[in-house]
């Protein structure tokens, strides 16, 4: 799906149970270019490897404000780099792997509707 802003990677849909990716990002046009070679089993890669991705970009998607699910991902994907003989196209993208990325809208401060609703007193 497009997004109108490309900054956002993903995100969960919760009432439908999916996660929309957003093709307009770089690092999900990059893990649809490495889904296509790993179905054809291009340099090495396999449906294993991208599963693996898969299940990680799922989760960061899901629950981007937990602790672990970034940093997962983010091993994965340096080990990623290291592998031998990738094309540029199929080497991960510099991008920052924050969890605003994988939401529409920056969540808000917990006191922001008691702020919004407080009342003045005269």
């Amino acid at each position: 799906m497009s997004f109108p802003d490309p900054e956002p990677i993903g995100l969960d849909l919760h009432l439908l149970d999916r996660v929309v990716l957003n093709s307009e990002n770089n690092f999900v046009q990059w893990y649809l270019r490495v889904r296509a070679a790993s179905q054809e089993g291009r340099l090495g890669l396999n449906e294993d490897k991208f599963t693996r991705l898969s299940e990680l970009l799922m989760r960061v998607c899901k629950y981007p404000h937990l602790s672990d699910p970034i940093p997962d991902l983010a091993v994965y994907l340096a080990a990623w780099r290291t592998i031998p003989g990738l094309p540029p196209e199929l080497c991960t993208p510099e991008t920052s792997l924050s969890p605003e990325r994988f939401d529409l809208h920056p969540r808000r401060p917990r006191n922001y509707r008691s702020s919004v609703f407080r009342h003045r007193k005269d």
